[in-house]
């Protein structure tokens, strides 16, 4: 997988609807920042929406600023508990929920729906290792376009 911020087709399939676009050229992180970068590449069609105002980095930097990365993110949960004792797998599955946000999102990443995030790993992790466990492991993990905020 490859990182190609001056390919149009790229910028535009990670870019939503709802996008922020950041017209400051001033800024001095314009170079990786991925909602500037963007803005060379949005659809001339698009006239009025979100953007991020010049003054965002005024007062130091920018908390809007967002890197693109690749990140490594997992999903499926069949084998999550196979080294965990009965006596705390349901209390460790209600705590891995709320982790997830939600039970809706806990099965969504059992089924493959969701992936989780390296945040949302870590947040799992740190759920197993309170309970004296070591590194989750989840069915599946794959490579995936992401950002990075700051």
């Amino acid at each position: 997988m490859k990182i190609d911020l001056n390919d149009p087709q790229f910028i535009n399939s990670i870019v939503g609807r709802n996008w922020y676009y950041c017209f400051n050229a001033d800024c001095p992180r314009t170079a990786e920042c991925i909602h500037f970068i963007a803005t060379k590449f949005k659809p001339k069609n698009v006239t009025c929406g979100h953007a991020i105002y010049p003054d965002a980095n005024l007062d130091g930097p920018c908390q809007h600023f967002c890197r693109v990365c690749i990140v490594k993110t997992a999903w499926g949960l069949s084998h999550l508990y196979d080294e965990v004792k009965h006596v705390d797998a349901r209390r460790m599955k209600y705590a891995v929920m709320s982790a997830m946000s939600s039970r809706t999102s806990y099965y969504r990443v059992h089924r493959g729906e969701k992936h989780l995030s390296p945040e949302e790993q870590k947040a799992v992790k740190q759920v197993f290792a309170s309970y004296g466990y070591g590194e989750p492991q989840y069915d599946y993990y794959a490579e995936e376009i992401g950002f990075e905020h700051d």
